[in-house]
């Protein structure tokens, strides 16, 4: 069997070998590192096709996966090599090297990620640090395409980082946070669950003892608890809570004055992220808490560390 600089070699000449067979005008395979929030540092091959702006990239590790599973590198080849001829005929709604965030305000938007997990990923962006280790970065987003704004890109830009996550935050629109009683995610279908947040919807609070919270794509929703008045909005409706970092998809609420021991909690948070949670999923170790309207670490740092005296150190590249 292959390892990984073995399988990236041969990969990048079975690609060109099918380019060739296919006799399509990708002239370049670049070989080159890439930092993903929640990925980590991942070998990228970028496909260059003469005269296009236009450039798609893959992630070798994802091909690497494949092998691994017994594909051969012949196949995963061919099937790259389909895969990105498909992408050269995909009208791409931005091209990355001409954004400029200055000129498309109104698609900017924000996404909550740990600082710990993604540390080369926040020596490289804008943030914004909102407590616990946790931290808003920006993205422009145009339907289903997502480019994340890099401190190169704001270098000669005339919008200022501060300005950009205003901005990010003022372009979410009103009811864009949604939360649901985990008990109806479980076991209701969609259109019988009942929206906490919306009009009415706050008469049902006392019907569940934990919440989700996301937005209403169920997708990178963690941050909602940050759009405007969103925890103002649940101080008032649940009182003091704990977070839960289910996933970078959505957060647990649960109230303090639920019967539940906070210790457990953190436990169960560590145990999850390592058995149920997707690597690439996870937000974070630890338990929040909000308090009067104010969000941080339900433990003191340090204080509760002994349920990862076992953390396995290279569980994510970015830690690593």
């Amino acid at each position: 069997m292959l390892n990984f600089t073995e399988f990236t070699d041969e990969l990048i000449t079975g690609c060109k070998a099918a380019m060739i067979t296919g006799q399509d005008m990708l002239t370049e395979i670049e070989k080159t590192t890439v930092n993903k929030p929640q990925k980590g540092t991942l070998t990228g091959l970028r496909f260059i096709r003469e005269g296009s702006r236009i450039a798609p990239t893959l992630y070798a590790e994802d091909m690497y996966e494949r092998y691994i599973r017994g594909s051969s590198v012949d196949r995963i080849a061919r099937d790259v090599v389909e895969s990105i001829k498909r992408s050269f005929d995909v009208k791409l709604p931005f091209s990355a090297e001409d954004l400029d965030p200055a000129s498309m305000t109104e698609d900017i938007r924000p996404r909550l990620i740990s600082k710990e997990r993604n540390r080369i990923i926040a020596e490289s962006v804008p943030h914004m640090d909102v407590g616990g280790g946790l931290m808003l970065i920006a993205d422009i987003v145009r339907g289903e395409y997502r480019a994340m704004i890099t401190n190169d890109m704001m270098k000669n830009s005339e919008l200022a980082e501060e300005e950009l996550f205003e901005t990010a935050l003022e372009n979410i629109p009103q009811g864009e946070a949604v939360m649901y009683g985990l008990s109806d995610m479980l076991h209701a279908a969609p259109g019988d669950r009942t929206e906490l947040l919306a009009d009415g919807g706050s008469s049902h609070i006392s019907d569940y003892d934990v919440y989700i919270l996301s937005n209403k794509d169920m997708f990178w929703g963690a941050g909602a608890l940050f759009y405007p008045g969103v925890m103002d909005k649940l101080s008032d409706l649940i009182g003091d809570f704990y977070v839960i970092p289910s996933s970078v998809h959505e957060l647990l609420l649960l109230p303090v004055t639920a019967d539940a021991d906070p210790d457990n909690i953190s436990e169960m948070i560590w145990s999850a992220n390592r058995s149920v949670v997707d690597d690439e999923e996870v937000l974070s170790d630890d338990l929040f808490l909000v308090e009067s309207g104010t969000f941080g670490l339900a433990f003191e740092p340090g204080v509760k560390a002994c349920h990862r005296k076992s953390q396995e150190p290279g569980k994510n590249s970015v830690m690593s």
